[in-house]
């Protein structure tokens, strides 16, 4: 069970989040679920949970960062 004031402080916590999502999104001209993705995406790869995918002159790698 989540308590009242509990609930408040986590939702007062991420009230900054969604007017930048909105911004990201109409400035990239994504989706929400697009732009969350790609978020995710970059992060996982940066933190090495996702194999990062690139082109070195003309052939297709995988790494790890």
């Amino acid at each position: 069970m989540i308590f009242p004031s509990v609930e408040r402080q986590r939702t007062r916590a991420y009230d900054d989040v969604e007017p930048a999502l909105d911004a990201a999104c109409k400035e990239l001209e994504m989706t929400r679920d697009e732009l969350i993705r790609l978020i995710i995406r970059e992060w996982l790869e940066q933190y090495g949970f996702l194999l990062t995918h690139y082109m070195d002159e003309g052939s297709w790698k995988e790494d790890s960062p």
